[in-house]
């Protein structure tokens, strides 16, 4: 139940936490866990009272005593008693000398109620244990007003996100009650980072619509705190501008709560002018309501075909569902504007492979050149499927010694496609077929040690078949081996476990494999009817 009530905490959901903790404390009233729980969702409510009181009993363990006295210095720091605000963080380093929003808050203290010495002596500490704390800066420009910190405070922020940085200061103000001290620090924050939700939180602090941004640029606006739903969700309330239902869908959708969130983002249909907004309405509406996406991902291209992970994409997409040669159509476009993009080099030769034009596609990888990324990890698998199309398609024409010539390829790891060999690579599929090949061109003792290594390949003992194990089957009776098949197989229980005993079966009647296969195939779709499926049936069904 307690960990229940947490992830409620984490989503926003107070009072549903709160329902799963109190149930808790029917069982054992002085639970500390449950106390602590308790304690945060009471805040988070706004129901200082309970909080206080279950943030005392919590402090009585010592897992919580320290953080529980930092959270009821906090309290009492919001509600200006500076007197009781100073004796709770002072019991706090007493359990953890090292304690840092104490010594924040005995600064604050110091700094409100007038006693310069213990906040100067708060910030040197601090200072002491981190060196580059953003908070001290902050308190000493809020102490003094001075241009100068100011603009050192500014400055001082030198991470990626600045925006982020402010944020954190201002929230933290915020909970210790502080509000015109968390808008100063916004304030700063906006000179630095024009980020709406800094925006959107100086007019929720100030209650005034009026100081709403609107028509901001929301590249790099993370919306994921909890804190900030309370500010998305009042944004939208006194604004009818889309973004704001936008940024609360995306932090209502990453605490979980995808259906509230798909609920924001449909009515607004096709008001928003930015593309992203698309892409992320199609992922989620797709996820929660089952809606086609392809709308939205090519509405996401039409605004803005100059972002290349919007073709992605749609490509993609158009992949996942098979469509093949709209998913060419758009990876054409894609790559005339993104014309040395490896990755949409890859989903093109994808499509290509699928579409059974090998050529085209080893043409394509001969000259790309592939770094680490998302798309890059099956640059050598669309290698090989593309020469083992090719070679099959040389055999069955009886070009033998071409399709040999792919096939050697295809054991290879070119290193232009990023990817090194590993200790032992699944090789099976083309060793048989290279098998085939030295078998039609007279070169016996070539083609036995092919049809060996794909037997040794296959697991004996404890193994749950794959597609890739019916090979051994043929392998074996290429070999002449056909008695030691049952010792091999010992897959009963899958579905391809059932299809290899069939196939077995057949082989031991004096079937032609290739038939038998073929029939198999026909009453076992779903194993068959992706390219590697269809690739291990074509083999079986040479020589």
């Amino acid at each position: 139940m307690l960990g229940l009530a947490d992830l409620d905490y984490r989503r926003g959901l107070y009072r549903s936490g709160l329902s799963r903790v109190n149930r808790v404390l029917q069982l054992d009233a002085y639970d500390a866990d449950a106390n602590f729980a308790a304690g945060n969702l009471y805040w988070a409510l706004g129901r200082v009272t309970d909080a206080r009181e279950a943030y005392g009993w919590a402090a009585r363990s010592m897992m919580y005593r320290s953080v529980a006295y930092v959270r009821l210095a906090e309290i009492m720091l919001a509600e200006k008693n500076y007197a009781e605000s100073t004796r709770y963080a002072w019991l706090a380093l007493d359990y953890d000398r090292a304690n840092i929003p104490a010594r924040q808050v005995l600064a604050i203290v110091g700094r409100k109620g007038g006693d310069a010495q213990l906040a100067s002596t708060m910030r040197d500490q601090l200072l002491e244990i981190d060196p580059l704390h953003h908070f001290v800066t902050a308190e000493r420009y809020l102490a003094t007003g001075s241009t100068a910190l100011a603009d050192s405070l500014t400055r001082g922020l030198k991470s990626e996100y600045p925006d982020q940085a402010i944020m954190e200061l201002a929230i933290d103000y915020v909970r210790r009650g502080a509000v015109a001290d968390a808008m100063a620090v916004l304030h700063l924050g906006m000179r630095v980072a024009p980020n709406p939700l800094l925006g959107a939180w100086v007019a929720w602090l100030m209650n005034d619509a009026a100081e709403l941004p609107e028509n901001s640029d929301l590249g790099f606006v993370f919306p994921f705190r909890r804190e900030t739903l309370a500010v998305l969700d009042w944004a939208m309330e006194h604004s009818e501008h889309w973004s704001w239902s936008y940024l609360l869908a995306l932090n209502l959708w990453g605490r979980d709560r995808g259906p509230e969130a798909a609920a924001l983002l449909e009515p607004i249909r096709d008001a928003a002018g930015y593309a992203p907004f698309y892409v992320s309405r199609a992922s989620l509406l797709q996820q929660t309501r089952q809606r086609d996406p392809e709308a939205d991902l090519r509405r996401a291209v039409q605004l803005d075909g100059t972002r290349r992970m919007l073709h992605i994409y749609l490509i993609r997409y158009l992949q996942d569902e098979g469509r093949w040669s709209d998913a060419l159509t758009e990876s054409s476009s894609a790559r005339r504007s993104f014309n040395e993009d490896f990755n949409l080099d890859l989903l093109h030769v994808r499509s290509l492979v699928n579409l059974g034009r090998p050529i085209e596609a080893i043409e394509i990888l001969n000259t790309t050149h592939v770094l680490p990324s998302e798309n890059a990890g099956a640059s050598h698998l669309l290698y090989e499927q593309a020469h083992t199309l090719a070679a099959l398609n040389a055999i069955d024409a009886g070009g033998f010694e071409a399709a040999r010539r792919h096939l050697l390829a295809a054991l290879e790891w070119p290193e232009q496609l990023g990817q090194g060999r590993p200790y032992q690579p699944e090789e099976r599929l083309v060793r048989f077929l290279l098998g085939r090949v030295e078998q039609q061109l007279g070169e016996v003792s070539q083609a036995r040690q092919a049809f060996q290594a794909v037997v040794d390949a296959t697991g004996r003992t404890g193994h749950t078949a794959m597609q890739l194990d019916l090979l051994v089957i043929p392998a074996l009776v290429a070999l002449q081996q056909q008695g030691t098949i049952d010792a091999v197989w010992n897959d009963t229980e899958t579905e391809i476990g059932q299809v290899g005993l069939a196939l077995i079966g057949a082989v031991e009647n004096g079937d032609d494999i290739a038939e038998a296969a073929a029939q198999l195939a026909a009453e076992h779709l779903d194993l068959f009817q992706d390219l590697s499926g269809q690739l291990i049936l074509r083999a079986m069904g040479t020589g």
